[in-house]
């Protein structure tokens, strides 16, 4: 079995914080709420304003369940990742791929936790 590569581990830290902000009692979805006490204690809130965390969340949620409502439900973990992504696009808009974004928020967010 060959080893996993290591920049593929950006999906295990995605999913470490996915688990620090969602409320498994309540569902197994991140609220709004959650989305933005990431943002908040990741210190991200330079790169994206409250409002924006908003409509970000209500476009995420759109394309995954066609649902024009608010959030709802909140986001699966696919959507948390979508949120990231652009989350990393705004935070590192100079590094030279996605993944290297993500790498960079990983290490951001690993810091200020």
């Amino acid at each position: 079995m060959e080893p996993i590569p290591f920049h593929l581990l950006f999906l295990d830290k995605a999913v470490y914080l996915f688990m620090q902000f969602v409320h498994l009692r309540a569902s197994i979805n991140i609220s709004l709420g959650g989305l933005k006490q990431f943002v908040k204690k990741c210190n991200l809130t330079p790169a994206i304003s409250s409002r924006e965390i908003d409509l970000k969340a209500a476009e995420i949620n759109f394309y995954l369940t066609g649902d024009q409502s608010k959030l709802g439900q909140g986001l699966p973990f696919h959507g948390f990742l979508k949120f990231l992504f652009y989350v990393s696009e705004k935070k590192f808009p100079k590094e030279p791929t996605l993944l290297a974004k993500m790498q960079k928020l990983n290490q951001f967010c690993d810091a200020s936790l």
